[in-house]
């Protein structure tokens, strides 16, 4: 049996993306697929293909390249109707359907009647790479019943990114970096899509999802320099990379309670750093698979998925709450910070009992203990939490309000 792409999940994200016309094309070849009258890139395959095929999956046609790369050289970097419609009337039939007007008058600006070539640029990457993208995994036998194993999902990031022109380019250096960088895509969409760990991801909530429109809009013939706006960028994959090469004191691959300490851009606490190291452990080992999947969280706190991942890491002794005890736990670490302790002397009851209060108050909660699901589902409240186990963020937002002016001349 052969099926053609898009399914009901990519159907929806073209109609999303105003290229609901494009399904028409879709339908018509799905009925020809019936019939055996198309190719082997839109058969369903049983995971067994060459270099030379799996290059072919993710080659977008030549029609769209000749849109792309004329949007890229737009001078004002501005499309009025007129020149959109020029644009579709010179390209060939099948890439009109991506060019459609409601695309146009979803993407205009209502104030000019102009649309952006950056941002129509980045609507034809999706639209067309979600369906080349889907295909393949199609092809290699990577979808089960609206799912993909990680196991899978990694299997279809190796041979996405390994096709990217820059990845080559970098790889001829350096020829780690590409096994890093899947680790650095896989793991921060991963951290979003499953913060369960359940080692599955549901095939709807991958295209449904922002994040991966980062990975679909990449250009695959980009360069090396291509923006650092992109999440996946290499700029983006390097940062995440050298933190944790620097924060590696030893170089053994793999973190330590002191390493977490002296992470550059935070300043955990010793027991956060702790609690960190041993929850990591209880699943596996601190290494860069690990770090990508924390610092993707750290650096998102108060969403839930984010929160998601950080509970259990509060939650020392795993009850499902985050208790007062706990709390005063975290907060011991900052009351005897050398530095802190002439501004705090004295008045740790009064300051650990104002602080406990206002993360209680934000959640409306009485009990004296959070919640799992209140904790998940806080939003922006959550970050209060970041008071307890990061120096700096304590010292801006808690402990500046207990400065004396003397001690703040000193």
């Amino acid at each position: 049996m052969f099926s053609v792409i898009p399914n009901s999940i990519v159907q929806e994200l073209l109609k999303e993306n105003g290229n609901e016309s494009i399904l028409n094309y879709y339908n018509e070849m799905n009925g020809k697929a019936k019939k055996d009258e198309i190719g082997w890139f839109y058969q369903i395959g049983n995971g067994e293909l060459d270099n030379s095929q799996i290059s072919d999956f993710f080659e977008i046609p030549k029609s769209i390249r000749n849109i792309l790369g004329h949007l890229k050289n737009e001078i004002n970097g501005q499309l009025s109707y007129d020149d959109y419609s020029q644009l579709r009337d010179d390209s060939d039939e099948e890439t009109k359907l991506f060019l459609s007007a409601q695309l146009f008058a979803k993407m205009m600006d209502k104030d000019t009647y102009m649309v952006s070539s950056s941002d129509l640029n980045r609507n034809l990457l999706i639209s067309i790479n979600s369906q080349l993208h889907y295909s393949f995994m199609l092809s290699m036998d990577l979808i089960d019943d609206d799912n993909m194993t990680e196991n899978d999902f990694f299997r279809y990031l190796e041979a996405c990114t390994h096709n990217f022109k820059f990845t080559k380019v970098i790889i001829d250096e350096n020829p780690y970096f590409e096994e890093f960088y899947v680790t650095y895509i896989g793991e921060t969409i991963c951290s979003q899509l499953d913060p369960l760990r359940t080692r599955n991801i549901s095939i709807e909530m991958l295209f449904k999802s922002k994040i991966f429109e980062e990975l679909l809009s990449i250009d695959p013939n980009e360069g090396i320099n291509f923006s650092s706006d992109n999440l996946f960028s290499i700029q983006k994959a390097a940062e995440v990379l050298e933190t944790f090469r620097r924060a590696d004191v030893d170089n053994d691959g793999v973190l330590t309670t002191n390493d977490l300490m002296n992470v550059d851009g935070r300043k955990w606490t010793p027991s956060f750093s702790q609690a960190l190291i041993d929850n990591a452990h209880r699943a596996g080992v601190p290494n860069f698979f690990w770090f990508v999947r924390i610092d993707s969280a750290w650096k998102n706190f108060g969403k839930s998925w984010a929160n998601t991942i950080l509970f259990d890491t509060l939650d020392i002794d795993h009850d499902g709450y985050i208790s007062e005890l706990e709390i005063r736990w975290f907060i011991k670490d900052h009351i005897n910070e050398p530095s802190n302790k002439e501004i705090i002397k004295g008045r740790e009851a009064v300051i650990f009992e104002s602080l406990f209060n206002e993360i209680m108050d934000g959640y409306q909660e009485k009990t004296r203990k959070l919640s799992k699901d209140d904790f998940i589902h806080g939003g922006d409240r959550s970050f209060c939490i970041g008071y307890l186990v990061d120096y700096r963020v304590f010292n801006k937002n808690v402990l500046q309000q207990w400065t004396k002016p003397e001690s703040a001349k000193n």
